[in-house]
């Protein structure tokens, strides 16, 4: 199948360019709206009307250069129903800020969405670290060929099939280029600079056209150091001096000292009491650095008056550069036979064992590199023929892939520091108290950072889909239209990772794992005029739209969604809608067959009655079933004739979510009083329930003396006096339900003015209900810890050549559950960007030359204190006041 949509893209490809004029010429922009039948708008398969029941949300070519930024990701972050997704960057550090970028992928409403290129799938953005997490990046397409974004905020499942319970986000590219245009932006902030530099190329011939674009983004990365704000919550222990926790005797607390100094042969030379508390984050990226190239290519063209094709490729090459300061924090216990042993004040003899918390940046640095890598490509074909009346049949071939490898250095080689620790030689022994104090202490602890971890993941995907659409018959009403159509699906996931010690062995085997899946779909649409303004009558319009698609997947089954939508008109200028719908999700290939892994813990961990040793299972679940979740909505739409430019728009949004899939409870009290989890662990298993329990092969990772799972039993499988007291399944499973629902508004205004024009803008998304809970238990307000509201107000300008515009965006505060801290609530969060630009029209060579000059977080507000949070802030930009300067010219 895949050489097969290989050949016919490549086909259609050659097909095209035999038609096309090589020649480039100087010209303008084309519209990509040139023929209103003839466009399918996202949400539908029916071309020329948008779909009943949905006020689609529009991201204009002009919106988009007015976002400032240089990547899509910029652009989206200023959607409230998007909630500010990007304002503060995702990493791979559970702690919140971090060592690995990772893609990052908007979600409407907080729910799952799916991402669209052209109305085309995309490939997930690789797998973080080779793991379970997959995402699309939109910022794989460069911002100079989007001709605009639509949003559709309500489920999509009847017509995309899974992903898209939120809603969908379409990046639609320019369908037409004539000429060449070349742009740059400079952008910088405190201790940061960012850089754009794009071109693009094109030609348009009346019957067709085709165009090429570049661009090239280089971006700083933050530490952080560079925002005196960021500070780690709690402290840590894991400092340099190091903490000592020292036994008092028995029947007696634990005390705690801090190295006073070291002495000439790095012994410690006393201590005073209490911890050395830290915070990591001083040496730690908060924002990687990042290089990208990106290419994109398009093309269109009329074969004859019947039939046209378009083809779509595009390539991106993104690095990310980080440091690390987590890989180098640890803990020993420390024998009192280490040559720099020395007895603390609460000790009792000499013999004792010491905890000592300590960080080997003193001998390695104060931190250690990560690189991700990340390559994105993908080349589509659709040919649309007229074949009779005005049905068209559109015939898609898509193919996109993606591959991410990441270097990091994440944790330090806990057998070679047990090792360096129990060394008696000053020589060749590890100092925790002081790492670099003597030459053998500084090389092993070194060896003891050097524990890279080299992860690779690839996804493909192979898309071919065939609609037909026209008019079925007509009423009184108008036409009633249909969308018939079928797809096929492939996808293919492989993963692997590595981690080695400093002489380049592996330290835990090698990690790999693949995953395919083909998804069999058919779909259809209808939409009904059931009143029109041509028919007469009391109402002005009434149209009627259901759809419903089937998929069957080879992994899990088969799943049915249906939506049904009505909107109303009683007048011209007013419009009430609704929409009801299923839509779901598929489990991801790495949730399904990401390899399972053992581990053994003698950590305390919350089990009746007071169980410190327990097996715990991680890894894929082939047998997960589809996250379903049902969404309806009602709205209002006004364009008031009483004020001509005036318009709003008000939306009701619901969602029910069940079979959500999330990882097993085992750490939690909850997974022992909740019937629904039963299954989920075993208390004092024998060797062949454990066995049982795990249900295939699984890598083990246990303790010192316990190598396999079978030495945790007697010969013959029985229990021991030390065998694990419990095993508990962490694996991913449809354990959880969400239920939410909320309000979205809109109001805009527009109106000529004798200076030019001016406008006015207000959007927001109000949640009235947020509730999470797991299968079986009560549902948890999820709003006492979230905000509420989050809204837009944008106010523009025209004057002559200038163009001016301010927005003000609002997230409204929270509180905070029960904390150690006195904070109880964070406050709101309000940030103002401003753009201005000027255009030279009339002047000669400086014709069509653009200069604009834009300032993000103009006021420099900082994020709102959150003494809870790992990092002691809320969501927010952590750039700063950004300038940014832009210049573009069109020749």
């Amino acid at each position: 199948m895949k050489n097969y949509i290989s050949a016919m893209l490549a086909g259609s490809a050659l097909c095209a360019l035999g038609s096309a004029s090589p020649a480039f010429a100087q010209g303008s922009d084309r519209a990509a709206d040139e023929d209103d039948a003839s466009i399918v708008v996202t949400g539908t398969y029916i071309r020329g009307i948008a779909p009943a029941g949905t006020e689609p949300i529009s991201v204009s070519r002009q919106d988009i250069i007015e976002a400032g930024g240089v990547t899509v990701q910029e652009v989206l972050a200023k959607i409230p129903q998007l909630s500010f997704f990007n304002r503060q960057p995702l990493s791979g550090n559970d702690m919140g800020v971090g060592q690995r970028q990772q893609p990052q992928q908007p979600q409407i409403h907080g729910l799952p969405t799916l991402i669209l290129l052209d109305g085309r799938r995309l490939a997930s953005a690789g797998a973080g670290g080779g793991g379970a997490a997959t995402s699309i990046d939109p910022s794989i397409i460069p911002t100079g060929v989007l001709g605009g974004i639509e949003i559709v905020p309500d489920g999509g499942s009847a017509t995309y099939g899974s992903d898209a319970v939120g809603g969908v986000i379409n990046m639609m590219t320019l369908k037409r280029f004539d000429g060449v245009k070349v742009e740059g932006t400079t952008s910088f902030a405190d201790d940061y600079k960012a850089w754009r530099a794009a071109a693009t190329v094109g030609k348009d011939w009346g019957t067709g056209s085709v165009y090429a674009a570049y661009s090239y983004t280089k971006a700083d990365g933050l530490l952080g150091a560079d925002r005196p704000y960021i500070e780690q919550t709690p402290r840590i222990l894991t400092c340099t001096p190091a903490t000592v926790t020292a036994n008092a005797g028995a029947g007696t607390t634990a005390v705690q000292y801090t190295y006073a100094g070291v002495g000439a042969d790095g012994k410690p030379t006393g201590y005073v009491v209490g911890p050395s508390r830290c915070s990591r984050y001083a040496a730690e990226s908060i924002l990687p650095s990042q290089d990208m190239h990106s290419v994109f290519a398009g093309l269109t063209q009329e074969l004859n008056s019947a039939i046209s094709i378009d083809v779509r490729a595009f390539y991106s090459a993104r690095k990310s550069t980080a440091v690390n300061a987590f890989a180098l924090v640890t803990n020993a216990n420390v024998p009192a036979t280490n040559p720099f042993y020395l007895v603390t004040p609460a000790q009792v003899g000499t013999t004792r064992t010491q905890r000592v918390d300590f960080s080997l940046a003193p001998a390695v640095g104060p931190n250690l590199p990560t690189t991700t890598r990340l390559d994105t490509w993908g080349v589509s074909s659709e040919l649309s023929a007229n074949v009779f009346s005005d049905f068209q049949l559109r015939l898609l071939g898509n193919y996109n892939e993606s591959k991410f490898n990441s270097f990091a250095y994440e944790a330090a080689n806990t057998v070679l520091l047990a090792q360096a620790i129990a060394r008696t030689d000053p020589a060749t022994a590890l100092n925790p108290y002081a790492p670099a104090s003597t030459a053998g202490s500084a090389l092993v602890a070194r060896q003891i950072a050097d524990r890279p971890t080299a992860a690779q993941g690839r996804v493909q995907q192979t898309q071919l889909r065939l609609v037909a659409d026209g008019t079925l018959f007509q009423m009184p009403g108008g036409d009633v239209k249909i969308a018939l159509g079928a797809e096929l699906l492939d996808e293919d996931f492989r993963a692997r990772s590595r981690t080695v010690d400093h002489l380049g062995a592996l330290t835990t085997p090698e990690v790999a794992f693949a995953g395919t899946r083909t998804v069999h779909s058919a779909f259809g649409e209808l939409e009904v005029p059931i009143v029109s303004p041509e028919s007469g009558g009391p109402i002005h319009e009434l149209r009627l739209s259901i759809a419903g698609r089937y998929d069957d997947y080879s992994d899990f089954g088969d799943t049915f969604n249906p939506r049904f939508a009505l909107s109303l008109k009683p007048v011209e200028w007013l419009t009430f809608r609704g929409t009801y719908g299923k839509s779901f999700i598929a489990p991801s290939l790495p949730q399904l067959f990401s390899p399972l892994n053992t581990t053994q813990s003698r950590t305390a961990f919350i089990l009746p009655p007071g169980a410190t040793n327990i097996l715990i299972v991680t890894g894929g679940n082939p047998n997960l079933q589809p996250q379903k979740a049902t969404t309806w909505t009602l709205g209002m739409d006004l364009k008031a004739p009483f004020a001509e430019g005036l318009r709003a728009s008000l939306t009701y949004y619901n969602a029910r979510f069940t079979d959500k899939l999330t990882a097993g409870p085992f750490t939690t009290v909850s997974q022992f009083y909740t019937p629904n989890y039963a299954s989920f662990y075993i208390q004092n298993p024998n060797l062949q329930q454990v066995l049982d329990f795990i249900g295939g092969p699984s890598a083990f990772t246990g303790v010192a003396g316990f190598p396999t799972l079978a030495s945790l039993f007697a010969p013959d499988g029985s229990r021991l006096a030390n065998s694990p007291e419990y095993i508990s399944s962490g694996r991913t499973g449809n354990l959880a339900r969400e239920r939410n629902d909320g309000l979205d508004f809109d109001v805009s205004y527009s109106q000529p003015m004798s200076f030019g024009s001016l406008e006015f803008g207000l959007a927001g998304n109000y949640i009235l209900k947020k509730e999470n809970a797991a299968n079986g238990v009560v549902f948890i307000d999820s709003l006492l810890t979230e905000s509420r509201f989050r809204g837009a107000a944008t106010l523009g300008a025209n004057v002559d050549n200038f163009r001016f515009s301010a927005t003000l965006l609002h997230t409204a505060g929270n509180g905070l559950a029960a904390n150690t801290t006195t904070q109880t609530r964070v406050d709101a969060y309000n940030t103002v960007d401003t753009f201005l630009s000027y255009t030279f029209k009339d002047q000669g060579y400086l014709e069509d030359t653009v200069l604009s000059l834009q300032v993000t977080n103009l006021f420099g507000v900082r994020p709102p204190v959150n003494l809870t949070a790992p990092t002691g802030y809320a969501l927010g930009n952590i750039l700063g006041r950004t300038f940014q300067l832009g210049l573009s010219k069109k020749f």
